[in-house]
């Protein structure tokens, strides 16, 4: 069964941060900070919600995705730079 699906997450885009260590006592924990988990949190509730319109079952194998993001051009762009970009 091949299907597709769409959604739209608001926002700026934002890259998955790397894990934080942190020693409490004698051990090592690792952790994520909150923006990036608020943001993944987004992004679940995005496709979540897009499944749940459509009908559509949980996913339980592999699958292949393709990501769009639209950034806005940095102002430390030249303006030659800005219309390339």
């Amino acid at each position: 069964m091949e299907y597709c699906s769409k959604f739209i997450i608001p926002g700026k885009p934002q890259g998955k941060a790397r894990l934080r260590y942190a020693r409490r006592g004698q051990c090592v924990s690792t952790y994520t900070s909150k923006k990036p988990q608020s943001y993944e949190a987004l992004v679940r509730y995005c496709a979540a919600n897009t499944r749940e319109q459509k009908g559509l079952k949980p996913i339980f194998t592999d699958m292949s995705i393709s990501i769009k993001a639209y950034l806005q051009i940095p102002k430390s762009y030249s303006k030659n730079e800005g219309t390339v970009a």
